[in-house]
């Protein structure tokens, strides 16, 4: 009813005004009646109040949709408003020369410029120096482009002369010339990200050196093992042949023949880290392999004072491997353990399995490492004892690797170590699982 209030208003009044009008005029002053004069009179002026209120209502409810659309625009400044202001980015407004016009009080958390001191700066001016001329270089190329939006990424100024890498999202808004009117950008800050990508480039890199450095060194050691066994070879074989002759020497001869098997055995190693033999695989119970080196072992635990604790069951576990390679393996690592565990220390040995691998644990409560030695112990030649080569580790993680395993380490500086092998399990029928 509202949309209709003044014209009904309107005819009520005309209706009553024509009745007044009509009792003043034909019964106080008794004029004769002109109908024809009298309605078309009536007619026109009644369509001529009609009219006015039509165009009142009208006016009326514009004004009401003008109110109404007053209203939600101001609600909607307000909650962009809002949202502008408690934006975690920082995020800016330019207009077309590069000057800062507007900007959300998350720019000043970022910069830790004043937000009233960077308005009307330009934008270059909060942007690393050896990254303007790259900046500049990318908006103007998009703007040419009249592309609607871009993302760069660049170095922003702090207040301490400091910066942050940010990544800045570019919204450009041009006018019906295509000229740029303003550009809107949004910060989000990278450094971490930076950060790591920066650390994860380092650490590349010293990885390419060292594959490169084991590269020569594999070459070097190859021909070297290569050239001495000759001639060790020989010296053995004449040693053989004198020996009967001296017998008086007997005991430097044993030392002799002992330092020559520990250089072969050291040519040995050298030959399977350069130039690893390809695995003989076959059906293996890993659980009958490593009980066998746990028994050839425990001599030499009793020695060092050292109890080997079996914690697996007999239940066995199928592998595809070399059982020689993988012994060497086992020997390798539990014999580590019993010389870095003090007296009366303890190596326990731990086998679990899951769905398609088998998890062989050697744990010592020996000195243990620190980080470093970590990072370093399956390199080549690296080593923590006095009278290591340096080489067992590393030909323990070549023969894991070519029967696609992993070995992990974990260790606790004078708390012990844990070597953790990891093969693929294959079914009993042998198919891998």
């Amino acid at each position: 009813m509202d949309k209709y209030r003044g014209r009904i208003i309107s005819i009520v009044c005309f209706f009553i005004a024509m009745g007044i009008w009509n009792y003043l005029y034909y019964y106080v002053n008794d004029y004769p009646i002109n109908w024809t004069l009298d309605i078309t009179f009536s007619v026109i002026l009644g369509l001529f109040v009609w009219n006015i209120a039509y165009f009142y209502d009208k006016s009326i409810m514009l004004n009401k949709r003008l109110r109404v659309s007053e209203e939600n625009h101001l609600q909607l400044v307000e909650s962009t408003e809002a949202i502008f202001n408690n934006l975690n980015q920082a995020v800016f407004q330019t207009d077309a020369t590069y000057k800062i016009i507007a900007a959300n009080p998350a720019w000043e958390k970022q910069t830790g410029f004043p937000l009233f001191s960077s308005l009307h700066q330009d934008i270059h001016t909060f942007i690393y120096d050896d990254d303007v001329e790259t900046f500049l270089v990318q908006v103007t190329d998009q703007i040419e482009h009249r592309s609607s939006a871009t993302h760069l990424e660049f170095r922003l100024k702090k207040v301490d002369d400091s910066y942050r890498w940010v990544e800045c999202f570019c919204k450009f808004t041009y006018d019906s010339n295509e000229q740029l009117v303003s550009m809107i950008g949004s910060l989000f800050d990278i450094t971490t990200r930076k950060q790591f990508e920066d650390s994860l480039l380092i650490e590349n890199q010293k990885l390419v050196m060292q594959s490169d450095r084991f590269a020569v060194s594999a070459q070097l050691a190859a021909g070297i093992a290569h050239e001495v066994r000759n001639p060790l070879t020989a010296i053995s074989g004449f040693l053989q042949l004198i020996r009967p002759e001296l017998v008086s020497q007997k005991d430097y001869l044993d030392i002799i023949f002992s330092e020559i098997k520990r250089i072969e055995f050291i040519l040995s190693e050298l030959m399977v880290l350069t130039k690893p033999q390809k695995p003989n695989l076959e059906k293996l119970d890993i659980v009958k392999v490593v009980d066998h080196v746990l028994a050839l072992l425990e001599t030499n635990a009793l020695l060092h004072d050292v109890e080997l604790v079996k914690l697996y069951s007999d239940a066995p576990i199928w592998v595809n491997g070399d059982e020689n390679q993988l012994k060497q393996v086992f020997i390798n690592l539990v014999k580590n353990g019993i010389e870095a565990t003090k007296l009366n220390g303890e190596v326990s040995v731990n086998i679990k399995r899951d769905k398609t691998s088998v998890h062989i644990q050697v744990t010592d409560n020996g000195i243990g490492m620190d980080e470093k030695t970590l990072k370093e112990i399956a390199h080549p030649f690296f080593t923590t004892k006095e009278t290591g080569t340096g080489l067992g580790l590393a030909v323990c993680y070549a023969i894991v690797e070519s029967h696609h395993g992993a070995v992990r380490v974990e260790s606790t500086l004078d708390e012990g170590s844990t070597f953790i092998v990891v093969l693929p399990v294959i079914s009993d029928e042998g198919s891998p699982l």
